[in-house]
């Protein structure tokens, strides 16, 4: 599945015939000038707002870390992010941090993050 960066990409990617489209947070952090994973959740769900609406096929999201470490605060990032208009998304078990790259297995596995994140429930489409 192509990650476009931008709505151009976006329009271009679909008008080649793919049926189903992934954002990319890296690409569209240095499009902004900023580097992966430093772009604000607020600036994140307006771009996922412009690129699914920018198509009519399928757009999955790249959501980093779910903007939270708490499962609870991941599933808050996640109902704000289907209330977009993206078909679904992807959470990254990576912290940022080099002494401690990844999150304890409880957090990243069914102790908690994932379970919270698929707990979320669609927002209802806006007309």
């Amino acid at each position: 599945m192509p990650n476009p960066w931008d709505v151009g990409s976006a329009r271009l990617l679909e008008q080649l015939g793919f049926l189903a489209l992934a954002t990319t947070s890296a690409g569209f952090a240095w499009t902004q000038g900023m580097r992966d994973t430093h772009v604000g959740r607020e600036h994140v769900l307006a771009h996922l707002r412009d690129m699914s609406g920018a198509v009519d096929v399928p757009f999955n999201a790249d959501f980093e870390d779910g903007f939270a470490i708490a499962p609870e605060g991941v599933a808050i990032s996640v109902t704000l992010a289907t209330a977009t208009g993206i078909a679904g998304l992807s959470i990254e078990d990576s912290t940022d941090d080099p002494s401690k790259p990844l999150f304890d297995f409880d957090l990243r596995s069914s102790g908690s993050r994932r379970p919270a994140a698929r707990s979320t429930k669609p927002a209802a489409p806006s007309c």
